[in-house]
C-alpha cells in the first residue's frame, strides 16, 4: 500500500517534516565531538565502530551526543 501511494512522489526526509536540524559537531559535548573525530579519523561508521567493541550503534550515537 505505502509504494503504491507514493510512487513517483519525493518524500519529505524526517527531519525536515520535523523542523529539526541536524546536530553540528560544535554542539556537542567534548567528550563526544572528541569521540566522534576519532571514529572518522580511523575510518569507521558508527555501525562499524560499535561492531568492533561489541556494542549497539545507538549507544555509539549516544555517546557521541551526549558524552556519556
Amino acid at each position: 500500500y505505502c509504494q503504491r501511494m507514493t510512487r513517483g512522489l519525493k518524500m519529505p526526509r524526517y527531519n525536515q517534516v520535523m523542523g529539526r536540524k541536524p546536530r553540528a559537531l560544535k554542539d556537542r559535548p567534548p567528550q563526544g565531538a572528541h569521540l566522534h573525530k576519532l571514529r572518522v579519523a580511523a575510518g569507521f561508521t558508527q555501525v562499524e565502530f560499535a561492531k568492533r567493541l561489541g556494542i549497539t550503534q545507538a549507544s555509539v550515537a549516544h555517546w557521541e551526543l551526549t558524552g556519556s
